[in-house]
C-alpha cells in the first residue's frame, strides 16, 4: 500500500481501524493487513499517507474516529483527514465518533450501487435514505454519520 500508485484512482476507500493520537498526531494512522515475512509494520501512519500521490475524487475512511485530530492554530485540524488532503485527495468521508462496522459497509456499498458518489454528498444521503426505509437499518445506521469533508482550492 504504502508504495501503490494511487493517482490513477478516483475512489479510494479503506475499511479498516484507526487510531488517533492528539498530543503527537503524526502517530495516528491506519491498522493495515500485514502479509506474512514483510518488513512492513501493517501501519499506514499520517506522515506515510502524505507521502502518497492522489488524485482521488474520494477517499473514505471507515473507521472510528477518523475525522478527528489536533488543533493548531493557523494550520486547522491535524490528523487523518489532513493528511489525506496532502495527498492529493478533493473529498474524504470521515466519522467524528465509533462506527458500526456492518452497518456502515453496507452505507458505502449501497451509495455506490446507487451510483450517487461522482457527488459524494448526495451519494451517502442517498445511501442513507434507501437504507432507512427499514426499521432494523434506522437504528443500525443511527451510529453512522460520516461526514464529507472537502479541499478548498482558491480561483
Amino acid at each position: 500500500m504504502k508504495s501503490e500508485r494511487l493517482e490513477t484512482y478516483r475512489f479510494i476507500h479503506f475499511a479498516t481501524h484507526g487510531f488517533l493520537d492528539e498530543t503527537k498526531p503524526d502517530r495516528s494512522g491506519l491498522l493495515l493487513s500485514r502479509a506474512p515475512q514483510s518488513s512492513e509494520d501493517g501501519i499506514l501512519q499520517i506522515g506515510e499517507i502524505m507521502r502518497l500521490k492522489m488524485a482521488a475524487d474520494l477517499v473514505t475512511l471507515l473507521a472510528c474516529s477518523t475525522g478527528l485530530g489536533k488543533f493548531v492554530s493557523g494550520e486547522g485540524i491535524l490528523g487523518l483527514t489532513h493528511a489525506i488532503f496532502y495527498a492529493g485527495a478533493r473529498n474524504v468521508a470521515v466519522s467524528l465518533w465509533n462506527v458500526n462496522d456492518s452497518a456502515t459497509a453496507a452505507l458505502l456499498a449501497t451509495s455506490i450501487l446507487l451510483g450517487s458518489l461522482r457527488h459524494p454528498g448526495r451519494g451517502l444521503n442517498s445511501g442513507q435514505l434507501f437504507l432507512g426505509t427499514n426499521a432494523r437499518n434506522r437504528l443500525e445506521l443511527s451510529t453512522v454519520i460520516l461526514l464529507i469533508v472537502s479541499s478548498f482550492t482558491p480561483a
